[in-house]
């Protein structure tokens, strides 16, 4: 395929020999993202893992201007859509970061017209996976990948909370009623689903990396915990459903390596960051 030789390109600078300046490489970058953004379209189940995660990661690229032209083409190719929901991701990373210029209004208002429109109209869906909710087992995948994941030591929580506010970013869109009319029924079900998610993920392990699977379940817990919280302290009703998880990023696991993994999270690792996030929230508002 002609794009394939841009594709390792995708997010960073490692094959950009013959390109001096700066402003050639963004560019390169770009066309390279754009690329896979086009060939998402017609093959995305053959787009591999890395190459996706390394598209959407140029919502975090240091370069404002290419941040901003990236999520502006993501955009419109999924409120056409001609993307897979999974691509939302970007968003959450986007409005995540504390860099300066950071996209944070832009990617709200991205991921907010893209829930409304998926819950007005009927949309031909790729898969099963193909909805805003579901964006969450994506991201999950990729935050389980990055290199910045924190160390599990209690003295570095606090610095540290950060790291999961794409979720929360994420978590708050999806749960806000102004996005789907005020249909409370909506935000009921999207509640259930989330739970479902979370749920289904701490049961799997990674498909790629079996080492980071602690990673993926301290996420999913991570999740759970914000939703309680944001049911005001109380357990989360929901309907169990069986949640089909990509087989290219998930896998089932065994009760034996579900315990070997879950040795390595400590109790309060996950509700600590939940009490500094929301800590923080408030200090903020």
């Amino acid at each position: 395929m002609v794009t394939s030789r841009y594709l390792p390109i995708v997010g960073t600078n490692k094959s950009l020999h013959g390109y001096d300046s700066k402003k050639d490489k963004d560019q390169l970058r770009l066309a390279a993202a754009t690329s896979v953004l086009q060939l998402s379209q017609l093959w995305d189940s053959h787009i591999p893992a890395d190459i996706y995660r390394e598209t959407v990661l140029m919502a975090k690229d240091h370069s404002t201007l290419l941040r901003k032209s990236f999520l502006k083409k993501t955009f419109k190719l999924l409120k056409n859509n001609f993307l897979h929901c999974k691509y939302l991701c970007a968003f959450a990373l986007a409005a995540s970061d504390t860099f300066e210029g950071s996209p944070k209004d832009d990617s709200l208002n991205y991921m907010a017209e893209i829930i409304k429109i998926r819950h007005l109209e009927a949309k031909v869906k790729r898969d099963a996976t193909d909805n805003p909710v579901c964006s969450m087992i994506f991201l999950i995948h990729i935050l389980a990948h990055d290199t910045k994941f924190p160390s599990q030591d209690p003295e570095n929580e606090e610095n540290s909370g950060p790291f999961f506010s794409p979720l929360v970013f994420t978590m708050d869109t999806l749960l806000n009623p102004s996005f789907v009319d005020g249909d409370m029924n909506r935000i009921h079900t999207v509640v259930s689903e989330l739970h479902n998610i979370f749920n289904a993920i701490k049961m799997a392990e990674d498909a790629l990396d079996v080492a980071k699977t602690s990673r993926l379940h301290v996420l999913a817990n991570f999740g759970s915990k914000y939703l309680v919280t944001k049911n005001s302290g109380r357990p989360v009703s929901h309907t169990p459903t069986n949640i089909l998880l990509p087989a290219l990023l998930y896998k089932k696991s065994n009760a034996k390596q579900r315990e070997v993994s879950y040795k390595f999270i400590p109790i309060s690792f996950v509700g600590a960051y939940i009490c500094i996030y929301i800590y923080r929230e408030r200090e903020a508002s």
